[in-house]
């Protein structure tokens, strides 16, 4: 706008999350950065002495997670039902003008 008024301004609107808690965010990241190391070294003496679930972290962390499978399904196994909706500019729904022809 040639006046100044109206449009997107600098620094406008909410700010994020990640905004929001910078400062405490980078002070507890340094004060877990202090003790990294120690907390590893317990990690790994968990481990040894046969914890399986401190073990299976350390796994996941060096070989990485094994992927998942997961299955969708619609009613009774069948296939997911997928619907449309059109939605014109005055934000009534109706179904859209060409739902009988086939995509």
């Amino acid at each position: 706008m040639a006046n100044g008024h109206g449009g997107a301004r600098p620094g406008a609107g909410r700010r994020t999350k990640a905004d929001r808690h910078e400062g405490p965010i980078l002070r507890v990241e340094a004060l877990i950065a202090g003790h990294l190391e120690q907390a590893v070294a317990n990690l790994i003496a968990l481990a040894d002495g046969g914890d399986l679930k401190a073990n299976q972290y350390l796994i996941d962390r060096i070989l990485g997670r094994p992927k998942q499978a997961v299955e969708l399904a619609g009613e009774d196994g069948g296939p997911v039902e997928v619907v449309h909706f059109y939605l014109p500019a005055n934000g009534r729904e109706r179904e859209r003008p060409d739902a009988d022809r086939p995509a």
